[in-house]
Formats: C-alpha cells, structure tokens, sequence
C-alpha cells in the first residue's frame, strides 16, 4: 500500500522543515501508519507494519547470534557466563518482568496473549498464528531438540537440590539417576497433577521441592516399584540385623 497523500516522499524522508523525526512519526502513528517507515499501515494491535516489524525480528536474530559468538550480552555488552543464552542474568530478568506485563496488558485489551495482534476468535487467547506455532512444539526437529534441551535443564536443578546421587547405591551419573517418591505412588501422583517431563520438574521447584521426593538410579527406582523394596536396602537391613 502507497503512503497516502497527505505524507509525501519528502515527509517520509523526514524533510519537513519544523517538524522533527519523532514528531513525524507520532504524525504517522497517528494516522496509523508504520512510523518506521511511513509506507505501509500498522498490523492491527502492533506498533509497525508487517515488513518492518519482519525486519526487526531478522535483526534481532542477528544480533543475538552474533552476542552468543563473541561471549556478549546483546542487551548490555556485559560477558556472558555461558553459551546458552545472548542476554545476561539481569537482561533476562528483566526481559521476564517485561513480558509478563505486557502479556497482561494485552490479554486485558483483548489481543494475543503471546504477540499482542489481532485475537481473530475470542474462546482462545492466542491468535492463530501462534496457536498453529505453539502446536508444532515438539514436532519439527529444531523443536524437539529446544524442548529437550529445557527438559534436562529442569532436570539438573532439580537433581542438584536433592543432592544429585542415588539415596540408596550411590550413583551419580545424571543420565542414571530418577526422582522417587518416598512412601511411593508417584505415578497417581503425576497423573492426578496431568504432569510428566519438564512438566512435572517445573511443578517440582514452584513447589519448593517436597520433602516426599528423593533421588534413586533407574535400577533402585525399578526394583523398589516392583519388589516393594530395593535389595540393596534389603541386604544392608539383614547385614544390620546379623
């Protein structure tokens, strides 16, 4: 779509004479036009139009690939502690703070709950192209591999609290080791939850980690769900009463 006519090339351009770029583009905004470029109209409940706010996303990506590469934090220029995020812990905790209020807002004014545009049906609180993005979480093989990857970090966190090694052997190897429930029934408990996965680690740490979980290796959980009792701790039982 052509700018309209009262925005010409040279206004466009910001050449007005008295009129400053930012009073230009709240003209624009105004008018609802891209105050990013002043060619295009706004997409319905987004501050620019479609390509410019396409092109902002390919520069973020951009920018955040090259902050991981160089070891910088793409918000504040600060060295990064790890590879596995381009912002630092404040940015990203502020970037959290962020997000939740302007999800907030925008859920309040009836738009998506997600990017803030046009909630085409009002039953659901995401638009439509982010509940055909959300759908393929999961699925694709970049998606598997994201999900993965946040469900072994909850895992470690969670291990790391209980002590990261098997209450019963010993063992310390994470890719051994399970949470247990204490006094059993923790499958009821994860269905009656509907949790399992990274699910059920995140309902771990908002819960403050339950003193009825433990930490066993995959051989102790599978004897104790199946026998009743681990033969490690049915040996050490007679060893003590001999």
């Amino acid at each position: 779509m052509s700018a309209p006519n009262i925005y010409p090339i040279s206004a466009r351009r910001g050449i007005i004479s008295g009129m400053s770029k930012a009073a230009l583009r709240e003209k624009w905004k105004a008018a609802g036009i891209c105050p990013n470029c002043g060619c295009r109209p706004c997409v319905d409940g987004m501050g620019y139009c479609s390509v410019c706010r396409d092109k902002c996303y390919e520069k973020y990506k951009l920018r955040t690939t090259h902050a991981r590469q160089e070891g910088r934090c793409a918000g504040c220029d600060a060295e990064l502690s790890d590879g596995r995020s381009a912002y630092c812990d404040d940015c990203r905790v502020y970037s959290k703070i962020w997000w939740r209020s302007a999800r907030r807002e925008w859920k309040e004014q009836g738009r998506c709950s997600r990017c803030g545009g046009v909630r085409e049906n009002r039953d659901f609180i995401a638009c439509v192209k982010c509940r055909a993005k959300r759908a393929q979480d999961g699925k694709t093989p970049a998606s598997k591999a994201r999900v993965r990857r946040r469900s072994v970090r909850l895992l470690n966190n969670v291990l790391a609290h209980y002590g990261a090694r098997c209450v019963c052997c010993g063992e310390e190897e994470h890719g051994f080791l399970t949470i247990d429930h204490i006094e059993n029934g923790g499958s009821v408990h994860r269905r009656t939850l509907k949790a399992s996965g990274a699910r059920w680690y995140r309902w771990i740490q908002k819960n403050d980690y339950p003193a009825f979980l433990q930490i066993l290796c995959f051989n102790c959980n599978c004897a104790k769900g199946r026998l009743g009792e681990c033969p490690h701790e049915t040996k050490r039982k007679s060893q003590e009463a001999a």
